[in-house]
């Protein structure tokens, strides 16, 4: 018989294992399920946050990125000045 080096090896898996492998995959399914929702989550709570933030104080949201920015310069500054 010829050697055929496109095929892996075949591997006797018994149910046990399969079964076992079966449940990983799907728990790890079900937490990256879960993650997805919880961001999704996470980001509409922003939103509803910045949306009712702006309701009151109008132009919240772009004086927050104005500062944000500003900020982050400052912390560059900072960064390069310590070396």
């Amino acid at each position: 018989m010829p050697i055929q080096f496109n095929k892996l090896p075949e591997q006797n898996n018994s149910g046990a294992e399969s079964r076992e492998s079966q449940n990983v995959a799907q728990q790890l399914e079900n937490l990256k399920r879960s993650h997805s929702q919880r961001y999704d989550l996470t980001k509409l709570e922003i939103w509803a946050l910045v949306s009712t933030m702006d309701d009151f104080l109008p132009g919240f949201w772009s004086r927050f990125m104005v500062n944000r920015q500003v900020a982050f310069k400052e912390y560059l500054q900072q960064k390069k000045t310590r070396r």
